[in-house]
């Protein structure tokens, strides 16, 4: 069974509510930057030394960054860490989901390959 709940916002609580997602949103944004230059750089350290590629940043190191990123900026420290390692969190399941699915999706030449045997 589904519940929904109707709330009614004020628009003072639905402009501290936009302003809480924004910040969320960014907060994401910089991370999952840093998640893709991390790997970035992983991967060329691989290719010259011809071993496997191993990132650094991690979900704990993230969440241990998170103090002193409030520390640094001010809009960051008006809300609680447990947000922010929540959306931590929701961006290591994305990105754990998306190597998943990369690794079990079929290379682009076998896909022509079987489009020109079929033809």
């Amino acid at each position: 069974m589904v519940r929904v709940y109707d709330y009614r916002l004020y628009p003072a609580q639905e402009r501290s509510l936009s302003e809480l997602l924004e910040s969320l949103r960014l907060f994401y944004n910089a991370a999952l930057q840093e998640r893709r230059d991390d790997f970035r750089r992983a991967k060329e350290a691989a290719l010259a030394s011809g071993t496997k590629p191993k990132a650094s940043v991690s979900l704990a190191t993230q969440e241990k960054a998170v103090k002193h990123v409030k520390a640094l900026c001010p809009e960051y420290d008006a809300l609680h860490t447990h947000l922010y390692q929540d959306a931590l969190s929701r961006l290591r399941r994305a990105t754990h989901a998306s190597s998943r699915s990369a690794a079990t999706r079929p290379s682009r030449s076998r896909t022509r390959a079987r489009a020109t045997a079929r033809a």
